[in-house]
C-alpha cells in the first residue's frame, strides 16, 4: 500500500506558492519600472516645452529690440538745405491737397512689408526647426521605450523558463522520492 507523504506535498504547495509570489513580485517590479519610465518621459517633454517657450520669448524680445533700434535711427532728423515751410507761392514747392510725405510714407510701407515678410519667413523657419527637433526627440524616445520593452520581455521569458525548469526538476525529485520505496519493495520481492 502506498502512503501519502504529507511533508513532501506540503513542500510542493509551499514551492508553488513561492513561485506565484515571485511572479507577482516580478509583475509589480515591471509595473513600477514602466511608471518610472513614463514619469521620466513626461518630465523630459515638459522641460523641452519650457525650453521652446523660453527660446521663442528670447527671439521675440531680440526682434522687438532690433525694430526699436531701427525706428530710432529712422526718426533722427536729416539735414535740410532750405526751409520749405517759409517759401512763398512763387517758389511752387507746395500745392493745396498735395501729399508732402508721400515718398516717406511709401518707403515706410515698403520697409514694413519687407519686415513682415522677413518675420514670417524667420518664424516659419524656426517652427520648422523646432518641429524637426521635436520629431527627432520623439523618435529617440520611442526607440528607447522599444529597447526597454524588448529587454523586459527577454528577462520575463528567461524568468519563466527558469521557473519551468525548476518546477520540472522539483517534480522529478518528488516523483523519484515517492516511487523509490515502491521500486525497492518490488525489488526485494524478486530477490
Amino acid at each position: 500500500m502506498i502512503g501519502l507523504d504529507v511533508q513532501s506535498l506540503d513542500q510542493q504547495v509551499a514551492e508553488k506558492q513561492r513561485l506565484k509570489q515571485n511572479e507577482k513580485d516580478a509583475d509589480r517590479f515591471e509595473r513600477t519600472q514602466a511608471m518610472e519610465i513614463e514619469r521620466i518621459l513626461a518630465q523630459a517633454m515638459d522641460e523641452e516645452r519650457q525650453m521652446k517657450e523660453f527660446q521663442m520669448t528670447q527671439i521675440r524680445s531680440d526682434w522687438e529690440r532690433a525694430v526699436q533700434l531701427k525706428r530710432s535711427k529712422d526718426a533722427e532728423p536729416r539735414g535740410v538745405d532750405f526751409d520749405n515751410a517759409n517759401c512763398g507761392p512763387a517758389a511752387a514747392l507746395k500745392f493745396s491737397g498735395e501729399d508732402t510725405n508721400r515718398f516717406d510714407r511709401i518707403r515706410l510701407q515698403k520697409e514694413q512689408m519687407r519686415k513682415w515678410i522677413q518675420e514670417q519667413v524667420a518664424e516659419k523657419a524656426q517652427l520648422k526647426h523646432l518641429r524637426h527637433e521635436e520629431e527627432m526627440s520623439y523618435a529617440d524616445m520611442i526607440k528607447a521605450i522599444d529597447e526597454i520593452r524588448a529587454n523586459t520581455e527577454r528577462e520575463e521569458k528567461e524568468l519563466r523558463q527558469y521557473i519551468q525548469h525548476s518546477n520540472k526538476d522539483y517534480n522529478r525529485e518528488v516523483i523519484s522520492f515517492c516511487f523509490l520505496p515502491v521500486f525497492i519493495h518490488e525489488l526485494s520481492g524478486c530477490i
